[in-house]
């Protein structure tokens, strides 16, 4: 059975965890995660980063080498989940030394913040990635401010406590 079929087989916290277990033992398997994350293929994408995100809980090591290309693929994903996934590890690790880097980070966790048809978990993820910006980057604080009262109003329960905590923590 490949990669894709597993993945496609069953939808379990228990199934993801044997593949993320397979994915950690063998460096390809990992790639061809990797590769099924990427891609535009629903549902299977999110269902690979879903698995990729299960390496890194129980191995974050094996995961810090690839936040550079996770951090850059940023911009060309547009599965929700896949997204999610990806900034959770993200929002969880050091910010990048890499300018280029930093700046995609900036771009789209302004972006993804500030749109309302994002789900909860990817505004909520942006913000965390954004905070930790506005500690290297202090002049971003004003418009971050903004961004996250523009939230709260617009925002679930959850982004409205969060944003207030955020708020305050600015200040």
């Amino acid at each position: 059975m490949t990669i894709r079929e597993l993945l496609l087989s069953e939808i379990s916290k228990r199934h993801t965890g044997e593949i993320a277990k397979m994915a950690k033992e063998n460096p390809l398997i990992f790639e061809e995660l990797w590769s099924i994350a990427v891609s535009d293929e629903l549902p299977v994408n999110w269902r690979a980063a879903w698995a990729i995100k299960g390496v890194w809980e129980k191995n974050p090591e094996l995961i810090t080498p690839h936040l550079g290309r996770m951090r850059k693929a940023l911009a060309d994903i547009n599965q929700h989940g896949v997204k999610r996934e990806f900034l959770k590890m993200i929002s969880e690790n050091p910010l990048p030394d890499d300018e280029g880097e930093l700046g995609i980070l900036l771009k789209y966790c302004f972006d993804w913040l500030a749109n309302p048809l994002e789900p909860i978990a990817v505004r909520l993820h942006s913000m965390d990635i954004l905070y930790k910006i506005s500690k290297q980057i202090p002049e971003i604080i004003p418009e971050l401010k903004t961004t996250i009262e523009v939230a709260m109003q617009e925002g679930s329960a959850g982004t409205v406590n969060k944003g207030r905590k955020m708020l305050k923590a600015l200040c």
